[in-house]
């Protein structure tokens, strides 16, 4: 008796509905990591407007910048002053630390953040004495990305793009490498929810020349004007 022939393979048919089930599970893989991604985003705004009001509020209660306050060391123990001259040096007073590195310091001894800073640069030291969780606060979005405070520049190269007109003290997005830590679309999605979207005005700019663009995967760093 003879079988019939057994099917081999599969048909067209079959084979648009697996090439289907397997396009709509990528899409559904990069969906949900784009979903993540802006999550995430979401966190640096919030995140920066936490560490603003924290910022407003100590200098409202003491009369001083965190980091730059002169009379810490007087209210907390084991922790360093300022130089109380309004400005948030870097690498400079107190000898054992900086200015940028006791901004978070001074707030958490306050109050006014959670977490435990050390005040001081990373030991043991690196390139840019910067580690996020230690010294400086870490950002949500992970991969070292972190927050800093300092006086801008527009004398130097790195702050040219941002608010040009008048040395501020700001607080900055970045890697704690120093290295720009969103892409640039990302920094325009970010400007466009909190300011006016360009990259060269109002609160939010770019650290690097050039405008933001909607497309643009090439990395930046984010500096955010406090008015500090």
């Amino acid at each position: 008796m003879r079988h019939p022939a057994r099917k081999i393979g599969f048909t067209l048919l079959e084979l648009a509905l697996v090439l289907m089930v397997i396009g709509l599970l990528v899409g559904a893989i990069i969906a949900g990591k784009s979903m993540i991604r802006s999550s995430k985003l979401q966190s640096v705004i919030v995140e920066q407007q936490r560490y603003i009001k924290a910022i407003n509020d100590f200098r409202d209660k003491y009369q001083a910048l965190p980091g730059d306050f002169s009379g810490a060391s007087g209210l907390w123990a084991s922790t360093a002053d300022g130089n109380g001259d309004g400005i948030i040096t870097a690498w400079s007073n107190p000898p054992t630390g900086s200015e940028n590195y006791l901004v978070w310091k001074h707030l958490t001894k306050a109050g006014f953040i959670d977490g435990s800073y050390t005040g001081v640069a990373a030991s043991p030291a690196t390139t840019t004495n910067l580690n996020a969780g230690e010294n400086i606060p870490e950002s949500k979005l992970g991969d070292g990305t972190s927050w800093l405070m300092f006086l801008n520049n527009p004398g130097v190269a790195a702050h040219a793009n941002s608010f040009t007109t008048n040395p501020r003290n700001h607080i900055i997005f970045l890697s704690a490498d120093l290295a720009a830590a969103i892409s640039n679309s990302e920094g325009k999605m970010i400007d466009d929810k909190i300011d006016d979207g360009l990259s060269t005005t109002g609160k939010v700019g770019a650290g690097e020349a050039g405008a933001w663009a909607a497309t643009d995967t090439i990395s930046r760093t984010l500096f955010i004007n406090t008015d500090f």
